[in-house]
């Protein structure tokens, strides 16, 4: 077993050897403009200290704030403390914010115990990872998938709060499971449906442009939600492993029937923590109807989290003192993860990489289509999916369509494949949420996705090749 005197060596020697990379990195070469060279250099430092802990992960996160001057991707200082800036104030940061203070309103008044008992009755403690990653899945395909993971956190941390009160002791092994649970899910549940997650609506409204192909909500299903089913097990399995070494030995169904029991009917301060949560979810899953309705151009998830939670405030259902009980560090990580995908995109290192799928257009269909959904995925692992996509719709559209008149089942490969980053908290909002509970250390969360990320792209090539392409 490591000593803290070795572990602290070992820290010590990584994140120099993160620091060497950098600076190898960072001069640039004749073979690719320094702006990339800057941003690879960036990435590649933030990656490194990300998943050997050489720092603390908020410390890893504010590294863009530290490189900024230095940056020539714009021509002005002011111009760079932006684009590296702006990012730590993102609406999804205000998004996960607002959902941990509603989480904070529901634990207040021990409406958590009440959540977390009535699920370990129904659900059953060996089951956890399982049902909360087929829960958020469910969710995921109607609202958001950060929304759905902000919903579905307070909730498992509520969970494993009471089992460890139960057990005595720290579940860290299942309590990861859960947490990656509700990233997959949340992730994963997204792709279902067409207003699921970002890159649905920008693959939909893309075909639309370009092609005059329009894709209703119902065609979407037939696009994306095989796919959910085909990797949910794969998924499952995974947590099913990851969970394999602890199982909680205080568990008995009739106790916690008869604790459930005994707390009786919820008081007021549980009712009103409970409305205001449930207000919140309903108004997450209006959401995106009303702003298509009302023509909004802006995303109202946000403004809901924030809003409702507000009114705990304003009610008395929280004190201001909950304020200092807020993980500021995930809202950090949460930052530096956008903040790095906004030097990846603005410096054009996405699109270069992108590009290089040009040379092997003329590859077998097949092996062309696990070419795109690998080469999506790991552009995700580092960048938004958002800017992924957008980056990959251009290039795959651009580079096929003279070898394929109509190369949607690619595209639909792009889409699909931009949200299955499991690997890393920059991926996608929803491993930065869970990430930020605690459980989840990163080199098992690396390790674990890295395995799923290739069992992502494959999947999705083989659905795409073989179903979608059938489908458009």
């Amino acid at each position: 077993m490591a000593t803290p005197d070795s572990e602290r060596r070992i820290r010590v020697w990584s994140g120099l050897l993160g620091l060497a990379f950098f600076v190898l990195l960072w001069p640039g070469n004749a073979s690719i403009p320094r702006p990339q060279s800057e941003a690879l250099a960036l990435l590649v430092l933030m990656a490194w200290w990300w998943v050997s802990e050489a720092l603390p992960i908020h410390w890893t996160a504010l590294a863009p704030l530290a490189v900024f001057p230095a940056l020539t991707i714009h021509s002005g200082l002011g111009a760079n403390f932006e684009l590296v800036a702006r990012p730590y104030l993102d609406p999804n940061i205000f998004l996960f914010l607002g959902g941990m203070l509603l989480g904070a309103g529901l634990e207040a008044h021990g409406l958590h115990k009440r959540i977390a008992l009535g699920i370990m009755v129904r659900v059953g403690t060996d089951r956890l990872p399982l049902g909360f990653l087929l829960s958020t899945a469910f969710i995921s395909l109607w609202i958001s998938n950060t929304a759905a993971a902000v919903m579905m956190l307070p909730i498992g941390l509520a969970v494993l709060s009471e089992l460890e009160r139960r057990e005595g002791r720290r579940m860290a092994i299942l309590g990861q499971a859960v947490m990656l649970a509700i990233a997959y899910g949340a992730n994963l549940g997204g792709i279902g449906t067409k207003i699921g997650t970002a890159p649905n609506v920008q693959l939909t409204g893309f075909v639309s442009r370009r092609f005059g192909t329009e894709i209703g909500f119902v065609d979407y299903l037939a696009i994306g939600l095989p796919f959910v089913a085909i990797f949910l097990p794969v998924a499952a399995l995974a947590l099913h492993w990851l969970s394999r070494g602890e199982r909680p030995t205080a568990y008995s169904r009739d106790v916690l029937v008869a604790e459930l029991t005994a707390m009786g009917s919820m008081g007021p301060g549980e009712r009103k923590a409970g409305g205001f949560f449930a207000l919140a979810c309903v108004l997450w899953i209006a959401g995106k109807p009303l702003k298509d309705l009302l023509g909004l151009g802006i995303d109202p998830d946000p403004i809901v989290s924030m809003g409702v939670a507000s009114m705990l405030f304003v009610t008395g259902v929280l004190g201001w003192r909950a304020l200092g009980n807020v993980s500021w560090s995930v809202l950090v990580l949460l930052g530096g993860s956008f903040a790095l995908a906004g030097v990846v995109k603005q410096s054009g290192l996405a699109d270069l990489g992108a590009q290089q799928l040009a040379a092997a257009a003329t590859l077998p269909p097949l092996v062309l289509m696990l070419a795109v959904t690998l080469s999506t995925v790991l552009l995700s692992a580092f960048s938004s999916n958002t800017a992924t996509t957008q980056v990959m719709l251009e290039v795959v559209s651009s580079a096929f369509s003279r070898f394929d008149a109509r190369p949607l089942a690619y595209l639909a490969g792009v889409s699909i494949s931009a949200s299955c980053d499991f690997m890393l908290p920059a991926g996608t909002p929803p491993n930065a949420v869970v990430f930020g509970s605690g459980y989840v250390r990163l080199p098992v969360m690396a390790g674990v996705g890295a395995l799923l990320d290739l069992a992502a792209a494959l999947a999705a090539a083989l659905w795409c090749h073989f179903g979608v392409a059938r489908w458009l």
